[in-house]
């Protein structure tokens, strides 16, 4: 039976989420569940299956089968900041379906890895879940910074997601994610310009589909928003410009499995 289901994506703090899940009630009924894009860093792959050996704990891997762009192609619609139906559908969607048929809503606690700057996350996620309990145990004290729980990581034995040695704050979908802003994904391009390439191939193919001007990212200023491509800030970047200030400090955010 399983008594505790924790939606684990591989980083640091859905880990560190199992390990204090386990801490708190034992190996017992707990499972890890993630849920593939199929575009994941190959480093994140090899750490969902060491961190699972060494918890001791079944890992169960799931996918829809389809990755982030052929979703988007599918549902005739570039996901943004604001709307995620690849995260919804490869995501939320399948790992809700999975429970669903294999769990148990009175005897199982769905367990999600946020973090001590997320409790107001998680009221949203309890809401969102109803009928099915929930918990994060990473918002409670006592508080631990995303370095203290790399470092743990490591002091366990473990190799976490190479993408954390380049400075990315999540290890989801190889550095990429709609939900990115322009600071991240100019650090994908400098740090991986050939998965940059992909997604900014993927956008301009929805460009041309839909035949319109849409894009994952956008900038304002003096209060105008414009839509800005991949293509358009990689010519500016490789070309020698630099971000500004309110650029630089736009990395977005990153919550699959959470609305």
């Amino acid at each position: 039976m399983i008594k505790h289901l924790v939606m684990f994506s591989g980083g640091a703090c859905s880990y560190m989420a199992a390990k204090r899940v386990i801490e708190r009630h034992g190996k017992d009924g707990v499972v890890l569940l993630f849920a593939d894009t199929l575009i994941e860093d190959p480093t994140l792959y090899e750490f969902l299956d060491s961190s699972s050996k060494f918890l001791d704990v079944p890992l169960i891997k799931i996918s829809d089968g389809r990755t982030p762009f052929e979703v988007f192609e599918d549902v005739r619609f570039l996901g943004n900041s604001r709307i995620d139906p690849c995260s919804r559908i490869l995501k939320r969607d399948l790992l809700n379906k999975w429970r669903e048929d294999n769990c148990d809503v009175e005897t199982c606690l769905t367990h999600f890895g946020l973090d001590f700057n997320e409790p107001h996350r998680l009221r949203r996620v309890e809401e969102k879940h109803a009928p099915w309990k929930v918990a994060a145990y990473m918002t409670e004290l006592p508080v631990v910074t995303k370095e203290m729980m790399l470092q743990e990581i490591k002091d366990d034995g473990l190799v976490p997601c190479d993408l954390y040695n380049h400075g990315f704050s999540h290890a989801n979908c190889g550095g990429g994610c709609i939900k990115s802003g322009i600071a991240q994904f100019t650090l994908l391009l400098k740090t991986h310009p050939e998965r940059f390439a992909v997604w900014e191939k993927a956008e301009k193919n929805m460009r041309e589909m839909l035949g319109k001007d849409v894009s994952i990212l956008r900038n304002q200023k003096n209060g105008v928003r414009k839509n800005v491509t991949l293509e358009d800030l990689r010519i500016r970047i490789t070309g020698g410009d630099q971000l500004t200030f309110e650029e630089s400090c736009d990395f977005g955010g990153c919550g699959c499995a959470v609305e």
